[in-house]
């Protein structure tokens, strides 16, 4: 409820949305048997990210419901997963407190030492 009520004050809000599909998913597989939740899930989760198609929980959340579903395209979504975590200027605050922009700047550092080596 506390989702949809911050959607009503801002439908614009990315991570509402993505936190609100989540709910669905979690509530019609381990909650109450609604046959409509993955829809739902999914409606939520694009919506996120038509407003924000970086962010990075939404494709998180939205990956874990295509593989449940059977219709998780490895190669494509976990490309843009990945584009999005590794991005310092995106859900800067995702990527601060999961380490990640250390990670990205470290994985710089060893492909530019990597590319000397074979010099």
């Amino acid at each position: 409820d506390l989702y949809l009520q911050s959607l009503e004050l801002d439908s614009r809000f990315a991570p509402a949305w993505a936190r609100l599909g989540r709910c669905h998913r979690v509530i019609g597989k381990y909650v109450a048997d609604e046959p409509d939740s993955e829809t739902r899930a999914e409606e939520a989760f694009r919506r996120a990210l038509a407003l924000s198609p970086r962010l990075s929980i939404a494709h998180k959340f939205y990956a874990n419901l295509e593989a449940d579903i059977g219709q998780f395209e490895e190669r494509e979504r976990g490309r843009r997963v990945l584009d999005a975590l590794l991005d310092p200027a995106v859900d800067g605050f995702h990527a601060r407190r999961d380490g990640l922009r250390p990670v990205a700047r470290d994985a710089g550092a060893h492909r530019s030492r990597l590319l000397r080596f074979r010099s």
